[in-house]
């Protein structure tokens, strides 16, 4: 067996967070510790010796015949006093307790623990701010009492000075003041119980000043005493010193059995000897060091070991146990120490740690387990293997590595080897402790005893985890990257970015066996990633719900792959406190996210899922990288293809546009007259512009009205009723007005509502208002629109199609008008001409009136009269 730090039970892990500890928590197991390769034991963090009963008595019993009663109740009351002392510190130290009152019962507690006696708390009264204290009670069982009356009768004094010491250390580390335990009555003067009192030294009075100088005897004579107890020791292995606690450590005493250690006794008592000298010089500031910590921390009994040069000059290891000796200061005078010469326990333990060495760092896994297969030990490679810790594992059955892989008959056929004395060989599917399975190689032994008993089992383990997987692995690449090669040639095929990426999130779906696969893409200003394609039904609905993520979201696993353009996995979504679950998709246990990008230049992001946990591994993102960096190129393709495409279409509308304006230029051209140039404005609007009705409108500034003059594919009526005042609510009127070109679709309360209901309007499609601008006055406008196909809508080239041959038309109309107006004026003045020579020719004033009447209303295309009048009398008369 190598080393082994044993402690089955921790009783402040049983604790709820938070909990203080009480005294009834204190368990034995707990506070124990041993190291049985180092020869220690440890007990409330103290190293402790086991000795038995009997053992101590006789030790009391030889101090008693050379040191007399008053020297011994003096050695043992400050033996517990010091014991009770650091108790209290230790415990106060290294636990949070419930209460002042939890503290203080610790103390019994321990002593009841480790079998020195039971303690029946009866009266406690305390309070610190007044100093009050009083504690009585009753000691059941001491050893003390029962090993007195055993070795010597009935006693005529108390005779538990240990536990009457232990007692005032204790209660005075706890109360902060000097309280002075005694024993009232004592099973070992013959009463039935051992009873107690604690209280402050003032208030025992002259029977507190006994004990008090007891306690703080000196030890003078000390020196004479211990060559009486040499003699005790003289054919044991225990060598006594006693040394001066001054600088180098003056030896005062050593007892004759030194020789044992090679070391001349006359030499050591020589006067100025020096106690360091014998210290081996490496070993000086480990041995100082520990002198002057446990001084400074008012430790009066320790232990430690370390090696001394004997008189030939070999090296011996010491094991000492020391006792400080202090004055009634408190000043530490004296050490007295106990050594035992351990020199060839040292060679055992090095090679014994030697391999300790060789287990502890191997490789492999070493676990020892009891007949029964629980672990008694496991080197740090189980630790690193399983992610189970050494404290966590030990006590435990090995199934608590079981992952149900490995069947049954195969651990069936182990058990019946081993049990049998033979090696077992052979490999284990275990599960580690955050449940991620792994393979190992075995070799099973049986430990047998002297007499060929199996004690215990021997497990070397080495880990072929990454071997099988390698062998997985390979077989799962080739698969994938065949995947990620007909995915990736699908895509490239594909040069619409929709039917691409829905193309892509299906496919890699499908192929891979996934829960859902859907990519999103950044939009234009790069601060919002959109959700662009999902796969299935599901992926539908999120992409009609227009999912989006904002860039900065520090909380959406998306925007964070974005922003780094790093892949990652969620091995297992639930365990993730900030993860954003989709409703949409409750079953996604596991998720990886890569970038899809090309060069400098990120596209989005493809988010795959699983239903089952840790279904992605960290080499799935170079496969999955793969993917992306494809559909980053298709996407860079495609979306180059559509803007050679739409720049095609932009050039070849431009092209039509071109070619409309001058087809309309060169029938505008050929017009003289006014009529003329608003049937050819109507003809090109719906000859070359595509719209179902046109409708076109004059202001008449001398009536004051905006008025329909012309239309295509509207009803006279319509047209008849387009008229309207300049002051009126109607849209005609208020195009005039604003100067603004306006698009409507349905209902508008500026509309005439005969004429909406009249033609069935409701049921049209969109209808554009533009005014008619001729040197920066509204003259009239046009309204246009469909009239048959109600979801058709405006296109932008049309509306600038449109505005140009406004302009055009505004241009033209002004020029024929005036042309209008010339030829007019000419007309009337040939007439006028006509006329004056016709009426020159008459021959008489009724021939005159009558050719004027006629050439008038020729001219004017109605009929004319003249009218004469004179006057009679002052009065006019008609003729």
């Amino acid at each position: 067996m190598t080393d082994l730090s044993y402690s089955p039970f921790d009783f402040s892990s049983e604790l709820a967070p938070g909990q203080k500890l009480k005294a009834g928590d204190l368990d034995f197991y707990a506070l124990l510790r041993r190291q049985s390769s180092e020869g220690k034991l440890y007990f409330n963090q103290q190293r402790a010796v086991l000795f038995d009963v009997a053992a101590i008595g006789t030790l009391r019993k030889q101090l008693l015949s050379i040191m007399g009663p008053e020297a011994v109740t003096g050695v043992l009351l400050r033996f517990g006093y010091t014991h009770g002392y650091q108790d209290a510190e230790i415990l106060y130290q290294n636990h949070s307790w419930a209460s002042d009152e939890d503290w203080l019962a610790a103390g019994p507690a321990l002593h009841s623990l480790a079998g020195v006696v039971k303690v029946e708390t009866q009266q406690l009264e305390f309070n610190r701010d007044t100093g009050v204290f009083y504690m009585q009670g009753v000691w059941h069982h001491s050893f003390e009492a029962e090993e007195h009356l055993r070795l010597f009768g009935p006693s005529d004094r108390p005779v538990c000075a240990t536990l009457a010491g232990y007692a005032s250390g204790y209660a005075s580390r706890f109360f902060g003041q000097n309280l002075l335990a005694i024993e009232t009555t004592c099973v070992g003067m013959g009463h039935s119980h051992c009873t107690w009192e604690i209280k402050p030294v003032a208030e025992w009075g002259p029977k507190g000043q006994e004990y008090l100088h007891l306690l703080e005897r000196s030890s003078g004579a000390l020196n004479e005493q211990l060559s009486m107890i040499s003699s005790f020791v003289q054919t044991s292995r225990v060598v006594l010193f006693r040394w001066q606690a001054a600088p180098g450590w003056p030896v005062e005493y050593v007892s004759d059995n030194v020789v044992q250690f090679n070391l001349d006794p006359k030499k050591l008592r020589a006067a100025g000897f020096l106690y360091k000298s014998i210290i081996h010089p490496l070993d000086h500031e480990l041995v100082e060091q520990a002198a002057w910590t446990n001084m400074e921390n008012r430790v009066d009994h320790f232990s430690y070991d370390y090696r001394i040069i004997d008189d030939a000059g070999q090296i011996r290891w010491l094991s000492t146990h020391v006792s400080a000796q202090r004055n009634p200061q408190g000043q530490v005078t004296h050490y007295i120490g106990l050594n035992l010469d351990i020199t060839h326990r040292k060679e055992i333990e090095e090679r014994l740690h030697r391999l300790s060495i060789a287990v502890e760092q191997s490789a492999n896994t070493v676990v020892i387990t009891d007949t029964n297969g629980y672990i008694e030990y496991a080197n740090p490679r189980f630790e690193e293997t399983t992610g189970y810790t050494l404290q966590e594992a030990i006590g435990q059955h090995t199934r608590l590595l079981k992952s149900g892989e490995t069947s049954s008959e195969e651990y069936k056929r182990m058990w019946q080897n081993i049990s049998a004395g033979q090696e077992w060989r052979g490999e284990f599917h275990n599960k580690k402790k955050n449940g991620e399975l792994y393979w190992e190689k075995a070799l099973i032994s049986p430990i047998k005893n002297e007499r060929g008993e199996i004690t215990h089992f021997l497990a070397v383990k080495e880990e072929i985890t990454a071997q099988r997987q390698a062998e997985l692995a390979l077989a799962r690449r080739i698969t994938e990257m065949e995947i990620v090669s007909k995915v990736g040639a699908a895509a490239s095929t594909l040069l619409d970015v929709s039917e691409l990426l829905d193309t892509v999130v299906n496919l890699t779906r499908d192929s891979f066996d996934l829960y859902h696969v859907n990519v999103f893409l950044v939009d234009e200003p790069g601060n919002t990633l959109v959700l662009a394609a999902g796969s299935g039904d599901v992926g539908r609905q999120m992409v009609e719900s227009g999912l989006q993520i904002p860039y900065l979201d520090d909380k959406s696993l998306i925007a964070q792959v974005a922003r780094s353009q790093q892949g990652r996995i969620i091995y297992h979504t639930k365990a993730q406190p900030d993860y954003q679950p989709d409703p949409l998709l409750p079953l996604t246990a596991s998720e990886m996210v890569i970038p899809i990008a090309a060069g400098n230049t990120l596209f989005g992001v493809l988010n795959v899922q699983s239903e089952a946990e840790a279904h992605f591994v960290s080499d799935d993102l170079q496969v999955y990288t793969t993917l992306t960096n494809q559909i980053a190129v298709a996407i860079r393709n495609a979306r180059l293809y559509e803007n050679a495409t739409q720049a095609q279409h932009e050039a070849e509308a431009r092209l039509r546009e071109t070619q409309i304006l001058q087809q309309l230029t060169q029938a505008l051209a050929g017009v003289q007259h006014a009529r003329e140039v608003i049937d050819t404005f109507l003809s090109s609007c719906t000859r070359l512009l595509g719209f179902d009705f046109v409708i076109f409108s004059l202001v008449d500034d001398t009536e004051q009205r905006v008025k329909a003059v012309a239309g295509v594919n509207v009803s006279d009526d319509h047209l008849k009723r387009a008229n309207h005042p300049l002051s009126s609510s109607d849209i005609m009127a208020d195009i005039i007005r604003s100067g603004k070109t306006e698009i409507i679709s349905g209902w508008d309360p500026r509309f005439d509502v005969t004429i909406f209901e009249s033609e069935h309007m409701a049921n049209w499609g969109m209808r554009v208002f533009m005014p008619i601008a001729l040197r920066g006055n509204n003259v009239g406008l046009i309204e246009v629109g469909f009239k048959d196909n109600p979801g058709e809508k405006q296109q932008e080239y049309q509306l600038r199609l449109l505005q140009s041959l406004v302009n055009q038309t505004a241009v033209a109309l002004e020029s024929a008008r005036r042309y209008d107006a010339i030829e007019n004026a000419a007309r009337r003045e040939q007439l006028l001409r006509q006329a004056s020579a016709k009426i020159r020719s008459s021959a008489d004033v009724n021939s005159v009136l009558r050719v004027a009447a006629q050439e008038v209303g020729r001219a004017l295309g109605r009929p004319a009269f003249v009218q004469l009048s004179q006057k009679d009398n002052g009065h006019k008369k008609d003729e």
